[in-house]
């Protein structure tokens, strides 16, 4: 008999060991606070109805200089691999295109100018100016070199956090007196005509109480947003309640200088505190 309910308490403990686990963290991930991956996806689309952002390839324009007196022909199904001289990273430029002979690409910006897309999803791939100067493989002849004139930046795949309050501020547009969060929310669900996120990660709105005007300052991760036409738009579609005078700029970067005086306590080397102006 002892040894029919040492059994049976053993079976007991190995259920438990082995489901409630599995409960709890079922019931976990019913919530926005504990959920996350997979989990976390379910949660904010049946709850806020928004969908995880993937991340994008970084995009940078870039040109080819041709020193030979022959062309070089990139033909259809042919790609071009570079490589970003300082941080190692890779991008790639797909034919159709031809690099004149003693010539070069079209500038960004000009018809016919080229495009070189990351091979990873990410800001591990953003690329300075000037960055991009490696031709990899044989494809193209030595007399042909590369550069990016201008920089390229990627996005990287949506973190658990960013996600949960992104969904969690896609709410604010509902109320009908556009409360200051309703506009950082239609920044952040906001997408460009190819469906892809805009680059907006803050927003500060500035409100006259006299006038009843609104101004917002949307910026990105690295600064001024390139991407306002699309986010004013979502503001003027989600947000903006009816009379009311919104304008939507995007942020500058300032260079502040600060002065402060940083006082010294006497150690071994001197007899009594010391000033020191510092101008940053």
């Amino acid at each position: 008999m002892g040894r029919l309910v040492q059994r049976r308490l053993w079976h007991r403990h190995d259920f438990s060991s082995v489901f409630v686990p599995a409960i709890v963290s079922t019931i976990e991930a019913c919530f926005g606070d504990t959920a996350v991956g997979v989990a976390l996806d379910r949660y904010c689309q049946d709850t806020y109805n928004t969908a995880r952002e993937e991340g994008q390839f970084a995009a940078v324009p870039v040109v080819f200089t041709n020193a030979s007196a022959l062309p070089a022909i990139i033909a259809v199904g042919d790609r071009v691999l570079l490589q970003n001289s300082t941080t190692g990273a890779q991008y790639s430029v797909d034919g159709p295109f031809n690099i004149p002979a003693l010539g070069s690409t079209p500038a960004p910006g000009l018809p016919g100018a080229l495009t070189a897309r990351a091979q990873v999803v990410g800001t591990s791939a953003n690329a300075a100016i000037n960055s991009i100067t490696i031709v990899v493989g044989s494809i193209l002849p030595p007399e042909i070199t590369v550069t990016n004139p201008v920089p390229g930046f990627g996005l990287d795949r949506e973190t658990d956090a960013a996600y949960l309050e992104r969904g969690r501020l896609s709410l604010a547009p509902l109320s009908p007196n556009g409360p200051d969060e309703a506009y950082l929310a239609s920044a952040l669900n906001a997408t460009r005509p190819d469906g892809s996120a805009v680059d907006v990660t803050r927003a500060q709105v500035i409100e006259d109480l006299i006038t009843g005007s609104v101004t917002v300052y949307y910026a990105s991760a690295t600064g001024p947003t390139a991407d306002l036409v699309y986010v004013v738009d979502a503001a003027n579609r989600e947000v903006r309640p009816k009379g009311v005078d919104y304008t939507g700029l995007s942020a500058v970067a300032v260079v502040v200088n600060v002065a402060a005086t940083i006082t010294i306590k006497s150690v071994f080397w001197a007899d009594s505190p010391t000033n020191y102006n510092v101008m940053h």
